[in-house]
């Protein structure tokens, strides 16, 4: 999903739906931004999300040979290439939770 086609699908769901909650949310340790699009469509509630973040790279893991030490993973971000994701969910009245679409409903 490249951003182009996100602002064909925003404008699609703001012209077509009422909107009930919008926003633009910061993800954690500043790797990204998600876009957060609230509203009832054709499964009832619905919630897009779009998220822009930085590509994952590669782990580094650090650990040492002394007895009793811990060993932790840190993660490596590009800081040049991002990746995009498109998830979309409905609302579970019995769980009172969002509930991810599966691709199957859109084929």
């Amino acid at each position: 999903m490249n951003i182009e086609r996100w602002e064909q699908i925003k404008t699609l769901i703001h012209t077509q739906y009422e909107i009930e909650y919008e926003e633009v949310e910061d993800l954690p340790e500043n790797l990204g931004t998600m876009e957060v699009i609230e509203f009832v469509g054709p499964l009832g509630p619905m919630r897009v999300e779009y998220a822009t973040k930085q590509r994952q790279i590669g782990r580094k893991v650090i650990a040492s040979t002394r007895i009793g030490s811990t060993a932790h993973e840190e993660i490596l971000h590009s800081k040049t290439e991002q990746v995009n994701f498109l998830k979309v969910y409905t609302w579970n009245e019995e769980e009172e939770d969002w509930e991810e679409v599966q691709k199957k409903i859109f084929e």
